[in-house]
């Protein structure tokens, strides 16, 4: 199964779009939403970090509530960072302080979780959704 495929599932599993929801669907929607709530604007290079940053949710198990973005900010630091993806820089750093106050001990996991494992963040995140979840999720834990 492709990453892609997988994000798809993820979406409706995860109660955020409509079975049969394509991925134009949830890039056209123009805003980052953390909890419903707008965020930011869905444009240039944020596109290709929004697709990492959830492909990461995929491939940790995290969930898309508050503590859930808490968790994947503690990991996505602790995994490398977001290298040259300077929003997602800002937005993972202000999560982290959140889930410091709000979810101590599970960020705390997370971001000790993520010094084991690798992110997505230095990929081409075209290449990522074309290739087969099991293999990233094989680079993620190596």
């Amino acid at each position: 199964m492709t990453t892609q495929d997988s994000l798809s599932r993820y979406f409706v599993d995860q109660g955020l779009f409509p079975e049969g929801s394509t991925m134009d669907d949830w890039l056209g929607s123009r805003w980052y939403r953390i909890g419903g709530v707008p965020v930011f604007p869905i444009v240039g290079k944020i596109k290709h970090s929004l697709i990492l940053h959830d492909v990461h949710h995929v491939v940790t198990g995290y969930d898309t509530s508050w503590k859930g973005e808490f968790e994947l900010a503690g990991w996505e630091l602790g995994s490398g960072g977001c290298a040259g993806h300077l929003v997602f820089w800002f937005d993972r750093l202000f999560a982290l302080a959140l889930g410091l106050i709000i979810t101590p001990l599970r960020t705390l996991r997370a971001a000790r979780r993520g010094l084991r494992e690798r992110n997505l963040y230095r990929l081409d995140s075209s290449q990522v959704l074309a290739s087969d979840i099991a293999e990233i999720r094989r680079y993620v834990a190596s």
